[in-house]
């Protein structure tokens, strides 16, 4: 009704401008125009109504089903939480497992260095003590050889 009323006052609008009266015949078209809009919103206001109604009653439905829904989503929730802590626990247990391992390969690290360490002194007193022997024979035979050098 709405887009039959504008065609006709554009019409009429159209019309107008070709009389001899033009403001009276516009402002005859407008209230014509404005007289249907009026109709079309009084048969308008019911299927409004209605629609206002459905929606109502919708929202009242969906409101009703999140409720009706709500103990079972409390409990997916309380399920998803302890899946989420179980595994956050599982995550933590295998965090500390790998600081363990670290620690662990770390001590065996420091106790391989330590006796790699006395390794290399126990080399070094065994090569420091064969050159005191070597140097003391030595010394003894230069000391024999002085002696005997002299008899000679």
């Amino acid at each position: 009704m709405r887009a039959e009323a504008e065609r006709q006052q554009k019409e009429a609008q159209d019309r107008c401008y070709s009389k001899f009266l033009v403001n009276d015949c516009l402002a005859a078209a407008k209230k014509r125009y404005t007289e249907a809009i009026v109709e079309a919103r009084r048969l308008d206001q019911p299927a409004r109504d209605f629609e206002r109604e459905a929606k109502r009653q919708e929202r009242a439905a969906k409101e009703a089903q999140h409720a009706a829904d709500l103990p079972l989503r409390e409990g997916q929730q309380k399920e998803r939480a302890e899946i989420y802590r179980a595994d956050e626990a599982a995550k933590a247990a295998a965090r500390e497992q790998k600081l363990a391992d670290k620690a662990r390969k770390a001590e065996e690290g420091r106790r391989k260095a330590v006796a790699e360490q006395a390794s290399r002194q126990a080399k070094l007193d065994k090569r420091a003590k064969q050159d005191a022997e070597r140097a003391a024979k030595k010394a003894a035979d230069e000391q024999r050889k002085k002696a005997a050098g002299p008899a000679t």
